[in-house]
C-alpha cells in the first residue's frame, strides 16, 4: 500500500509540469477570445497522438481559412 502511494506521488510531480503549460495555454486561448483547443506539439508534449489525430483540421477547412485571411 506504501509503494502504491509512492507510485502515485511520482508520477504525480513528473506530470505537473506537462499539466500546467496546458492549463495556462488553456487560460490564454480563453482570455484571447477564442474557443481553446489543445495542441500537445504546441506545448512540447511528445507521442499524444491520439490527440493529433482526432483533432486534424480537415483540408478544405484549412483552404477556407486561407481565404478568409487574403479576403481580409
Amino acid at each position: 500500500m506504501g509503494a502504491m502511494a509512492w507510485v502515485n506521488l511520482t508520477v504525480i510531480f513528473l506530470l505537473t509540469k506537462p499539466a500546467l503549460r496546458a492549463l495556462n495555454d488553456y487560460v490564454r486561448q480563453k482570455k484571447a477570445g477564442k474557443d481553446p483547443v489543445f495542441k500537445p506539439a504546441k506545448l512540447g508534449i511528445e507521442g499524444a497522438d491520439f490527440w493529433e489525430e482526432k483533432y486534424k483540421v480537415p483540408l478544405h477547412t484549412q483552404n477556407q481559412l486561407k481565404e478568409r485571411r487574403t479576403v481580409s
